[in-house]
């Protein structure tokens, strides 16, 4: 019959096993640990005290959007002030980069000219019906990205995008400039992916912190 151990009676077998350099033990007490279903903040801070890379992502993809002013004291308490501050610092940048994409169209396929196919196809096509429609239609695509409760993510905006009809804009103009797109995303990832990296240079050496 398993051992019904609380978290503290946990925490201490594995510190005592990680002394004594006994592996089945301490990965016992981890996976114990596992088990209890603590919160994110938690999470995330054990996993830097106690050095468990592992437990860093899947703790920092449930508080990456959550914007950190929210959090209770005892929650930021548990995260640390170190992982907090890097938490803080991306989810800054990540909304400065969304109202930076929310306010400025990405240039259409073929920059000044537009697709062949199309009927404003040329060089006064930048002035043309086809491009003012892709700005508009631009426009309320950006307020999705800046929404104060249910944002677009940057990570799911092409998905968002496929689905808006852009209307006015010429069939080829709309697909090429879609498909040229995903570049102009791949910065919520980036952030995302320097988070994670900076909160693990803040991990303590352990047999589980590679």
């Amino acid at each position: 019959m398993p051992l019904d151990l609380t978290e503290s009676e946990l925490l201490s077998l594995y510190l005592f096993a990680d002394q004594w350099i006994c592996e089945p033990a301490t990965d016992w007490a981890l996976q114990r640990i596992e088990g209890l279903g603590l919160g994110a903040s938690r999470m995330l801070g054990l996993a830097i005290t106690l050095g468990v890379r592992r437990w860093v992502e899947p703790a920092l993809q449930q508080l990456f959007y959550i914007p950190m002013y929210s959090l209770s004291t005892s929650e930021r308490d548990e995260i640390g002030s170190d992982a907090f501050a890097v938490i803080s610092n991306a989810q800054l940048l990540l909304s400065d980069q969304r109202m930076s994409r929310a306010a400025c169209p990405p240039p259409m396929a073929n920059v000044g000219f537009g697709m062949k196919g199309c009927r404003y196809y040329g060089i006064l096509h930048e002035k043309s019906r086809c491009a003012r429609a892709w700005d508009h239609g631009w426009k309320e695509i950006g307020l999705r990205f800046i929404h104060p409760e249910e944002p677009v993510h940057l990570s799911q905006a092409m998905w968002y995008i496929r689905g808006h009809p852009f209307n006015g804009v010429s069939e080829e103009c709309r697909i090429a400039t879609i498909e040229s797109l995903p570049p102009f995303f791949e910065i919520e990832t980036q952030i995302y992916q320097r988070a994670v990296k900076r909160i693990g240079e803040l991990i303590r050496m352990s047999p589980y912190s590679v």
